[in-house]
């Protein structure tokens, strides 16, 4: 009678680890309110499309205005860095731009600022990703924009990102030197 409790509470637990359900949870849902009331707006945010295969492009195209209530416990926006938000290294950059011009770092920004982006990514595993733009501000952390739901299936040949070397020389960036990593 005293093991009645225990078998049903090892009964519980078994059931849970056998029987794993999905998780949906939003980066964005764990921002504290403040942050996304008080510090950026991201707007005619795009993510598209939204059914690729491995090594196809993903465009993900927006604005984002660093507001003028910005909080005063927080260093004043001064530098950033825009970025695509996804679980893991299953995407990689290929390009991106701010305010038309290549921002591969970080940019000056300001309060009242709008920063217009586009970034390319490549889907390098096979999956259903949540891909959300976000802006890095020096001192304050990532803040994320809105996001959406992307499929990235199988393909044959595999992942691949070769890149041109100033020396003429192509190597595949996702596997060059891998050891040293």
């Amino acid at each position: 009678m005293a093991n009645r409790p225990l078998a049903w509470i090892l009964a519980v637990v078994m059931a849970a680890m056998i029987m794993p359900s999905n998780v949906f949870a939003h980066g964005e849902a764990g921002d504290e309110p403040f942050l996304k009331d008080l510090t950026t707006a991201f707007y005619d945010v795009k993510i598209s499309p939204g059914v690729i295969h491995v090594g196809e492009p993903v465009t993900i195209v927006g604005k984002v205005r660093i507001l003028d209530t910005w909080p005063y416990t927080l260093d004043d926006p001064k530098m950033a860095y825009i970025t695509p938000v996804v679980p893991g290294p299953v995407f990689a950059l290929k390009d991106r731009t701010v305010n038309g011009q290549s921002a591969p770092g970080s940019f000056f920004v300001e309060r009242g600022g709008v920063y217009d982006f586009k970034m390319v990514v490549l889907g390098r595993e096979p999956g259903r990703w949540h891909v959300h733009p976000g802006i890095a501000i020096q001192g304050t952390g990532t803040l994320i924009g809105p996001g959406e739901w992307v499929e990235v299936q199988p393909s044959a040949a595999g992942f691949a990102f070769p890149v041109t070397l100033l020396s003429g020389q192509t190597i595949d960036l996702d596997s060059y030197q891998g050891s040293f990593v």
